[in-house]
């Protein structure tokens, strides 16, 4: 099944784990923590929705300590790369402050959401992106 797929089929994914083998499930209650202790070999992929404030980031992480499996990660990460936009400048709506980060990332998705207008907000807190390819109105994009 299309990793697309699977995911509207089990609609609200918000983690996924991608796994080059078979994955240690546990015999009950497993937190992420320790899912990924007993899975570090794995690529876990923190997924948020859009909102009606907008869109968190998205990240990417894996324990791995096996060369190998970073390798084979990093490939597909940067396989990913060449599909996605580069360029963004984080905005702190308290100070005004704005610091351009040229090795920023996103998807055509959010590339789109953002140029119709949907804010695109850091994982935490107030702060939210204006990507450098995307040209919308400033009133647009504040959140």
């Amino acid at each position: 099944m299309r990793l697309r797929d699977a995911i509207a089929h089990l609609e609200p994914v918000r983690r996924i784990c991608l796994a080059r083998g078979d994955l240690e499930l546990g015999g009950g209650f497993i937190t992420t923590e320790e899912f990924l202790t007993v899975n570090p070999d794995c690529l876990a992929i923190a997924l948020e929705p859009v909102t009606e404030d907008g869109l968190r980031e998205t990240a990417l992480a894996t324990l791995t300590a096996d060369r190998e499996t970073l390798a084979f990660w990093l490939k597909l990460v940067l396989e990913l790369d060449e599909i996605m936009h580069q360029g963004a400048t984080a905005v702190d709506p308290r100070t005004g402050s704005q610091r351009y980060f040229s090795s920023h990332r996103h998807t055509p998705g959010a590339h789109e959401l953002a140029a119709g207008g949907v804010p695109m907000l850091a994982c935490a807190g107030d702060t939210y992106f204006r990507f450098a390819d995307v040209d919308v109105r400033d009133e647009q994009v504040a959140c």
